[in-house]
């Protein structure tokens, strides 16, 4: 049995015990209290285009395992490193704005694929319309510069007719043997095989069709006048094709067959579709078709009306780049020994309310 004395000192250490554990235990009990504050927020600057969000920490903790998740998602705001939040005047800038500038269009590329829609149907300058904005209601004026001697009972051959006015004029006012106006545009040639009719006097017009021509063109077509073969309307005749040929190699098939050939503003859309190389062979199968001491009659677009044309379709304006032939330079190369005529002359340049219809017109001579 333990003395008085000794029972007192085992009860000063007992008490001195459980005092050290209540105060641990308080203290434990404190930390717990701590970590089960429900909802404890914490401030956290997320920084996006325009606000500061802050998430709990629950919410942070559910961020945290999202993002080492090995499903990759993309968050729908995402918080850019210290890198992407320096200022745009350091060396990095907002990935906002990289994506900006990427996502931008070229205005240049833009430029150049946009083209005129209502020139667009006409890339080989075949206008509907030419002669109605050229002569404007009075008589075409080049007209002026021809001689008679040039057509009367002569083989004539006109590129580029369009509706045909021009090649009515000549066919019925210097009296061709045989007149034909070629043009690439099937619609063109229609409209200038009506035309016919128009240049008839009104008994003329009143003169029954063959039925042949009936079923070929039409009513409205020109009649055919009995009597002489070459004479209008029967000396004229409109066709299709394209002039310019396909390869050099069909320049030696070539005979001649005319003494008088036209081009008039006709020039520019075949060096613009075909460049150097397919205006260079038209002139040589011109020559080729015109027989000794023929007529070359030339009207060339001027080198700055080139520039508006381009602008019809990309395969234009890709040509135009392509040039070195240019018109000014059209006389030099045609009495070149490439093509070969003996000699040119300027004969005029017809007056136009237009002045962009102001253009010289050269005529060209064979050797006989």
């Amino acid at each position: 049995m333990p003395t008085a004395k000794e029972a007192s000192r085992v009860d000063e250490v007992y008490v001195k015990k459980s005092k050290k554990k209540k105060k641990h235990k308080h203290k434990r009990s404190g930390n717990e209290s701590d970590c089960h504050q429900p909802n404890l927020k914490l401030s956290i600057n997320v920084e996006s285009d325009t606000k500061v969000t802050s998430l709990t920490v629950n919410q942070e903790r559910k961020r945290k395992n999202s993002d080492s998740s090995p499903v990759h998602k993309k968050p729908a705001t995402e918080a850019p490193s210290a890198d992407r939040m320096t200022s745009a005047v350091g060396t990095h800038s907002s990935t906002h704005s990289e994506r900006a500038v990427q996502a931008k269009p070229s205005p240049h590329v833009a430029k150049q694929q946009k083209f005129p829609v209502k020139l667009s149907a006409f890339p080989y300058g075949n206008y509907n319309r030419y002669y109605g904005y050229r002569n404007a209601g009075h008589e075409d004026c080049r007209f002026s510069v021809l001689r008679s001697e040039w057509f009367r009972g002569k083989e004539v051959l006109d590129i580029g007719c369009n509706t045909g006015q021009f090649t009515l004029m000549v066919a019925k006012e210097m009296r061709p043997q045989r007149m034909i106006g070629i043009d690439i545009d099937g619609q063109l040639i229609k409209i200038a095989q009506k035309n016919i009719r128009h240049y008839l006097s009104s008994s003329d017009r009143s003169s029954a069709f063959p039925m042949s021509l009936m079923m070929a063109y039409g009513e409205s077509a020109a009649p055919f006048q009995p009597g002489s073969l070459t004479a209008f309307p029967n000396n004229v005749v409109f066709v299709k094709g394209n002039y310019v040929l396909e390869s050099d190699s069909l320049l030696e098939l070539v005979k001649p067959e005319f003494d008088m050939v036209l081009l008039l503003s006709t020039s520019k859309w075949m060096h613009l579709n075909w460049g150097d190389t397919g205006l260079k062979r038209a002139f040589k199968r011109i020559f080729a078709q015109l027989r000794p001491g023929g007529y070359f009659l030339l009207e060339a677009q001027p080198w700055e009306s080139y520039s508006k044309s381009k602008r019809i379709n990309e395969t234009l304006r890709k040509t135009y780049n392509t040039i070195q032939l240019k018109p000014e330079r059209f006389h030099d190369y045609l009495v070149s020994a490439e093509v070969g005529f003996s000699s040119y002359e300027l004969l005029d340049t017809p007056y136009n309310q237009s002045k962009g219809f102001q253009r010289p017109i050269y005529l060209f001579t064979k050797s006989l």
